[in-house]
């Protein structure tokens, strides 16, 4: 199974599940509207900043280890489990204190409660996460595969529930994630279960090992959702609710486009594991085909975007169409830094990645105080895309100079990937065709 095949199949499974996350977002802006959405992406703000802390950096360990040696498996998932009943334990402690915190509450109608109840989302999802990074390292991908489908399918058949059985709002929405986390999560322990690496035997050398790669890992990517909930903060308190739904909508819209850069660092991170020539090649040769594959994305996707933005969301989203717009040219220095972040934390150069984002997260938050006072949600965007130029910027010097390349021959075409990309042009005709 190569690479190329790996990646597209990751690819379609996306892309089928893409309608139903559509149609789900559609439904989440269009029960909600501009405020309520606003509200929600502060109610899910939460879990998103304590999901990384929580996770203690398990999740990259697993990847990291499991792809060294498969017979670390049972000790990583008992490690990975132990882990997650923890952080469960904490949120049912948080809820059975809650009618006494209750009293206080926020601006913008907001209690603890709305603070609290999403969190128990978070020991399923990380359950969830711990056992997708085991499966990418055993490059078992169609497991892999099926865990993203089942989880979008189950959110979007609770969200309907929800909202048309229920005639739940807001709360409906959180409710559905957390079901929805229930049941990936019991999926995965299935999937676990078939390669016969359930075990409950903790292993606590490993795991002060594991703790040491991935809480170094996980500092980084704290940074930058840190930064990246600053950055909205901030335009909330400058602009208010319906600006921060807005930004919440590009967002969500552009991460439709991500999945092409993140499927393909995906299949390939395992394999970058061997820090050695063949790893350094298939690395930049990945980066260099998928840049000229995102760019032609980009160019369709931004003329495609004006028209088709007010006439699916609504009249009440046109001020989104530039902001999109934005997020979608910064795809193809996102789909790079990608790249080369996976390929110096599969190598185990951690440094680098913490201080590249830690670059980035600094960079967004000086510019939105700068930005946002004048320019609203563009300048947010605006600050969040000169941000991830200076960190794919950062990255990619590291990169060639771990690998001893120029940036010349990083990204000058080859006669290689000429006939690659002729003869994947000529295998799609032939399907068209059904010659295929």
């Amino acid at each position: 199974m190569n690479i190329l095949h790996n990646t597209m199949c990751l690819l379609l499974s996306r892309y089928l599940a893409l309608p139903l996350n559509v149609v789900t977002g559609i439904l989440l802006a269009r029960v909600l509207g501009p405020e309520e959405l606003g509200r929600y992406a502060l109610m899910v703000w939460l879990p998103s900043v304590l999901a990384g802390p929580m996770s203690l950096g398990l999740g990259n360990a697993n990847l990291y280890f499991g792809a060294r040696d498969r017979g670390l498996g049972p000790s990583l998932v008992a490690n990975s489990f132990a882990v997650s009943l923890g952080f469960f334990f904490i949120v049912i402690c948080l809820l059975c204190g809650f009618p006494r915190i209750a009293v206080f509450e926020f601006p913008l109608g907001l209690t603890i409660m709305h603070f609290v109840a999403p969190l128990l989302d978070l020991p399923f999802r990380l359950a969830t996460m711990f056992a997708m990074n085991l499966l990418n390292a055993w490059e078992d991908h169609a497991h892999y595969r099926i865990t993203e489908i089942i989880q979008t399918v189950a959110y979007f058949v609770c969200c309907i529930v929800a909202v048309f059985v229920l005639h739940m709002g807001l709360w409906g929405f959180i409710g559905a994630q957390i079901a929805a986390s229930i049941v990936t999560s019991l999926y995965t322990i299935r999937c676990l279960w078939r390669h016969k690496c359930l075990s409950l035997r903790m292993d606590w050398d490993l795991l002060r090992r594991s703790l040491s790669y991935g809480m170094q890992v996980q500092v980084g990517s704290i940074t930058r959702i840190g930064g990246q909930k600053l950055d909205e903060l901030i335009l909330l308190y400058f602009t208010g609710m319906r600006e921060l739904g807005l930004l919440t909508l590009a967002r969500n819209l552009t991460n439709r486009f991500r999945v092409i850069p993140y499927s393909l660092s995906t299949i390939i991170g395992p394999r970058l594991s061997k820090a050695d020539q063949e790893a350094f090649v298939l690395a930049a040769t990945a980066t260099r085909r998928m840049t000229v594959v995102m760019s032609g994305v980009v160019a369709m996707s931004v003329i495609a975007v004006g028209p088709l933005v007010p006439l699916v969301y609504g009249q009440a989203y046109i001020d989104v169409v530039l902001p999109v717009r934005i997020f979608l040219l910064m795809l193809i220095p996102l789909g790079m830094q990608r790249m080369f972040a996976v390929f110096m934390l599969a190598v185990g150069e951690t440094t680098v990645f913490l201080q590249s984002v830690a670059i980035g997260a600094i960079a967004v938050v000086l510019l939105d105080f700068v930005l946002i006072p004048s320019l609203g949600v563009n300048g947010a965007v605006i600050a969040s895309a000169i941000a991830i130029t200076i960190e794919t910027y950062y990255v990619g010097r590291a990169f060639l100079r771990y690998s001893n390349m120029r940036c010349a021959e990083l990204f000058k075409p080859t006669m290689e990937d000429s006939a690659y990309f002729v003869s994947q042009y000529k295998v799609l005709i032939g399907k068209a065709r059904g010659e295929g």
